[in-house]
């Protein structure tokens, strides 16, 4: 078995290039099987038969061909790993940060790209040990790889399903079954690729035609999945689930009713994070909103407030109000928006008017007897009259 290091990964036959490279290895002794991808099976037809490539070229074509395949599959792994975390970690850490399913999928791509540094770093490996036996004149034997490492991809990529079916299954129910659905339909185009074992050329058509055609029947499945249930997958909170409204610190509130509210819970492994509007009956300006987060992990409350204090420009006039919130850090935007930094709580607040001393006091109590961790409840967006 050759490697043919200008073989393409698409081709699952002989092509014309392999069928004259064939010619010339018969006239050496040497007769083709069959080539797929960039191997090439030879049977030894003569006794004298003049080996078809040295032993450091056999050993330069396969190490370049493997090289040349690594880059193909994990450049693309490295590059969106790098680009993930970097939008992670500077751009969207106060969304992401309590959404279990995108945690999950970073920790894979984190995953899939140490195992791709790690089979660069066995391949240098493999090189390095086997150039030391060639050159002793030793003879390097070509054994089939580990099948981790063969299918590293394939178990990482079926592991990321499953685990995302799981954990965003509450979120997108209607979602998940269609997208299964989808994979079972490329599972069954790719045994017909291999049945039908088509050239390179013919294989990137084909692939192209199919895959446009998944495509076309698995949008209407998603989109009758989505809009043809009337139940929905997000699960209404009633306004008592609601932690705190304008109501419950301030007594020209207590009486008010509701003309509309917009609530979100999400939580995940670093914490939970409330957002809230609540429109009250009145004047326009009756409104408050709230975003609070929760984690009893330091280091990603400071990242969320580092996050917050990028909102903080010379345009504002910040006036310090810690003393009077008793948090490790307190400020006051405008007349009656605050920012407010608790070990274990972030708070940032907007009500019509400036809040008098007694209202903090009631807002600081409600807070402290909040839990630090609250029952898992799906991210949902309502709108109730």
């Amino acid at each position: 078995m050759e490697v043919l290091p200008k073989g393409s990964e698409m081709s699952l036959r002989p092509e014309m290039e392999t069928e004259e490279y064939a010619e010339y290895c018969k006239s050496a002794g040497w007769k083709m099987i069959d080539s797929q991808r960039r191997f090439c099976i030879f049977r030894k037809e003569k006794e004298d038969a003049v080996p078809i490539v040295t032993e450091e070229e056999r050993f330069d074509n396969v190490y370049h061909a493997e090289w040349k395949s690594w880059l193909n599959l994990s450049g693309a792994a490295l590059f969106l790993t790098v680009l993930y975390c970097m939008e992670f970690w500077f751009l969207t850490f106060e969304t992401w940060a309590f959404s279990n399913v995108m945690i999950f999928l970073i920790m894979m791509l984190v995953f899939q790209s140490v195992v791709s540094l790690a089979q660069a770093v066995n391949l240098m490996w493999w090189r390095w040990h086997n150039l030391k036996k060639i050159k002793s004149d030793e003879v390097v034997r070509y054994t089939r790889q580990n099948p981790f490492w063969r299918y590293g991809r394939e178990i990482t990529f079926i592991i990321v399903l499953i685990g995302f079916s799981i954990l965003a299954w509450n979120e997108m129910r209607e979602i998940i079954p269609p997208v299964w659905i989808m994979i079972g339909l490329i599972l069954l185009f790719t045994a017909w690729i291999m049945y039908w074992r088509p050239n390179a050329s013919n294989n990137r058509l084909a692939q192209l035609i199919g895959g446009g055609v998944i495509v076309l029947i698995a949008i209407p499945i998603i989109m009758i999945s989505i809009f043809g249930n009337d139940e929905g997958t997000k699960n209404q909170i009633h306004r008592s689930e609601i932690p705190f409204g304008m109501g419950d610190f301030c007594e020209a509130y207590e009486q008010a009713e509701i003309e509309y509210y917009d609530a979100g819970y999400s939580s995940s492994i670093l914490g939970n994070v409330w957002n809230i509007y609540l429109n009250y009956y009145g004047a326009s300006d009756n409104q408050m909103s709230a975003t609070l987060y929760q984690s009893d992990k330091e280091w990603v409350m400071e990242r969320i407030w580092k996050f917050q204090m990028k909102h903080f420009g010379e345009a504002y006039k910040n006036e310090s109000c810690a003393e009077e919130w008793e948090a490790l850090e307190a400020w006051k935007i405008a007349e009656a928006r605050y920012y407010v930094h608790y070990p274990n709580q972030i708070l940032i607040l907007s009500v019509p008017n400036e809040m008098k001393k007694d209202e903090i006091e009631k807002l600081k109590r409600i807070l402290k007897e909040m839990p630090d961790t609250q029952e898992k409840v799906q991210t949902c967006d309502i709108m109730a009259l």
